[in-house]
């Protein structure tokens, strides 16, 4: 071979690795899913869901990117902050890249959305957080409660050559890595930092159009080098002190966040790291519709009133409140630092209203699967959901309620509506269940009841702690806007609350009683409460929100109608596939797909099942005990016991009969009075369902 060949071949092997390595690896960034976008054309939107098409008040556009005051990083950083690759691969918000985090597209809009940014991402124009940590005024971009809680479910269209569809679901799950949005921003502004070519070219971008002189540019460079250092000292800090104290939780993934373990972090560490815990709850982003009229609207029945909760939820994902000063001070002005925060609360409560409406369960509607392609209208289909109709009102109906448009039509039947006093507003009855019975991952409700914050040597409880922020900043903002009487009661959801100042119609008579109440929380049982239990919501749209349980443990509809020792202990999330027949997203691995382990604190997929019992827990029903192993019959004879049969005829069952037998013995068992907290069957809903029964109850679900 002539020398030159060999030169040219050494040159193509080290160019395909330094490809390999550098280019295709995309070395030095987060490991992230290539995805196949939807084209706009095959996206459709559900009947009966959709929101007005348009930027304005209550509309889609506008609630996909209204700001709730929120901050990532000024939005000149953001539209200019490079990907995090060793080798130059174009900026964070390029087509496409965003979306590898699960974002949805989102169209451009000269005010809203000038660069195009996905459903989620807001602008702030003119956010002013000295208090914050680093201080930030100016524009900013943040996220808002859309990026969130919009979904989209995808599907091969074997009739259109394969073709990829899409279907958004407006208030449903979103798909995206929260986790990993916040390390990559993270490391691209620790490379940008690294590398004096990268933060030229920022800040190029960050400086465009200003005119500014040779001297004056070079003083706004060194400005903002060390504007961006601050921000990046800030989260590395933060993230060795985490690594330091052992704080590193269960990362919640695809799909999923621990929205009460963060939103407790962001707020109490203003009060020093102490206050940090372990973020080991993590949850799936809930479908929104109906919501607003839940008399519980959080997963652990832990916040009544839905502007406290939003609150909670923008203080979360980086709306930053200020904690330096004394709560004494609030007592004697009202114009002190103290408690100021950027959160946009006439917003939220334009999305509060958007998507609950006016009157009673009138807002956001669940989709429906009838008005998609992939319902089912064959007559087998229907005579499965009819049969499953009969399932659900016996077997579900029970803790979930019936389906909302029978809610709707029953408002005056107080088994499941209570009637707000001075509003007159109706308000959904949800039924909740203690956590030795629903047998599900405790961790979420355990977490926040556990929970304290500290301030200066006194300690509170958390719960306490999140009520003063929220009922301060709630308070503040209704007087800023000049809100009374009925506008009140419209920004509380028509939640009559007793505990709000004076001159916004509340029951403490001074300014100085009403500060004094909030911070010994006697008012706190009216809007928060810590309690160790679930809620069961009804079920409609549940065929679009997987995967299942409050911490998207288990991957489908079918696996949750299958006791727990069945489900996959193992998954992946990130694809938005859907899987039509189990009722739930592709779970197979493939490049940059999250695993989520049901080992791991947080992630059990235990409970809420429906199972036989064992003979040892047929046994304990029974009362029968025995009181050695040597006066312990032999399993046949104790069968023969608990099933009521003599051990001739127990003999004579085939498989399928004692299978029935046990399931009809465990009917009887679970049925008796036995005290929630001392469950002995902890999470056993009901007897096993055979396949059959199962066909038809996932084919009835999914028509709700």
């Amino acid at each position: 071979m002539a020398g030159w060949l060999k030169v040219l071949l050494v040159i193509l092997v080290i160019a395909a690795l330094f490809y390999m390595i550098f280019v295709a690896n995309e070395l030095g960034s987060v490991p992230l899913p290539r995805v196949e976008m939807v084209k706009p054309e095959n996206l459709a939107h559900i009947k009966g869901q959709e929101w007005p098409k348009g930027w304005g008040v209550g509309q889609a556009d506008w609630f996909h990117h209204a700001s709730q005051g929120t901050r990532i990083l000024p939005y000149a950083w953001f539209v200019n902050l490079e990907k995090p690759t060793l080798i130059p691969s174009g900026r964070i918000v390029d087509p496409g890249y965003l979306e590898r985090f699960g974002f949805l597209p989102s169209p451009v809009d000269p005010k809203l959305n000038p660069d195009g940014l996905p459903i989620g991402f807001a602008i702030e124009e003119d956010f002013d957080a000295p208090y914050a940590d680093p201080p930030s005024t100016g524009k900013v971009v943040g996220l808002t409660c859309a990026a969130c809680h919009t979904g989209q479910i995808t599907y091969r269209d074997a009739a259109d050559s394969n073709a990829l569809k899409g279907i958004l679901i407006e208030g449903g799950p979103a798909m995206i890595n929260l986790s990993a949005f916040q390390e990559t921003i993270g490391r691209a502004i620790g490379i940008t930092l690294r590398f004096d070519t990268r933060f030229e070219q920022f800040a190029r971008g960050v400086l465009d159009g200003q005119d500014l002189g040779v001297a004056e540019k070079a003083a706004r460079k060194k400005e903002l080098k060390a504007q961006l250092q601050r921000f990046f000292d800030a989260g590395m800090a933060s993230r060795e002190y985490a690594r330091i104290h052992k704080l590193n939780g269960t990362d919640g993934g695809f799909g999923r966040t621990d929205a009460l373990g963060l939103i407790g972090n962001r707020v109490f560490v203003a009060l020093g790291n102490e206050n940090l815990t372990v973020p080991s709850g993590p949850v799936n982003f809930p479908p929104l519709w109906d919501t607003p009229w839940f008399d519980w609207v959080q997963y652990n029945a832990s916040i009544r009133m839905p502007m406290v909760r939003n609150i909670g939820e923008a203080l979360g994902v980086g709306a930053p409140v200020n904690l330096d000063e004394e709560p004494a001070d609030i007592a004697k002005n009202r114009d002190t630092p103290l408690f100021a925060s950027t959160v946009n609360v006439r917003n939220l409560h334009l999305m509060e209203r958007q998507i609950g409406g006016e009157k009673e369960l009138d807002g956001l509607k669940s989709p429906k699967l009838q008005e998609t392609a992939l319902w089912d209208a064959s007559p087998q289909a229907e005579n499965l959901r009819v049969a499953g109709h009969l399932l659900y009102r016996e077997r579900c109906q029970d803790c979930h309620l019936p389906p909302i448009k029978d809610l709707k039509d029953d408002l005056e039947n107080k088994e499941f509506w209570s009637v707000e006093e001075v509003s007159g507003k109706h308000i959904l009855r949800l039924k909740t269940f203690d956590l030795q019975e629903i047998g599900t991952d405790p961790n979420q409700a355990m977490n926040f009841y556990r929970r304290v914050a500290v301030f200066e040597g006194t300690t509170t409880s958390a719960a306490r702690g999140l009520y003063a922020v929220t009922e301060f900043i709630r308070s503040d903002a209704y007087r800023k806007m000049g809100l009374t009487g009925d506008q009140i009661l419209d920004f509380n959801r028509y939640r009559q609350f007793d505990g709000m100042p004076p001159d916004q119609g509340g029951s403490p008579k001074t300014q100085a009683d009403y500060a004094a109440d909030v911070m010994s929380g006697k008012f706190i049982d009216q809007v928060l409460v810590a309690n160790l239990s679930y809620k069961a919501r009804p079920l409609d749209g549940v065929w679009a929100t997987p995967p299942y349980l409050h911490n998207g443990s288990v991957p489908n509809l079918r696996q949750m109608l299958m006791p727990a020792a069945s489900r996959d202990r193992t998954f992946y999330l990130g694809s938005t596939l859907y899987d039509r027949d189990r009722v739930g997203f592709a779970t197979e691995r493939f490049a940059g797909a999250f695993l989520l382990d049901t080992t791991l604190p947080g992630n059990s997929n235990a409970g809420h099942e429906y199972r036989n019992l064992s003979l040892q827990e047929l046994e304990r029903a029974r009362g029968i005990a025995y009181p050695s192993p040597a006066e312990t019959p032999s399993s046949r004879t104790r069968w023969s016991t608990v099933l009521n049969l003599t051990e001739s005829a127990f003999d004579k069952l085939t498989p399928s009969e004692r299978w029935r037998r046990i399931r009809d013995a465990t009917d009887a068992a679970l049925k008796l009075d036995w005290v929630k907290r001392d469950h002995p069957f902890k999470g056993v809903l009901g007897p096993e369902f055979d396949d059959d029964e199962r066909d038809k109850l996932l084919e009835y679900l999914k028509s709700l």
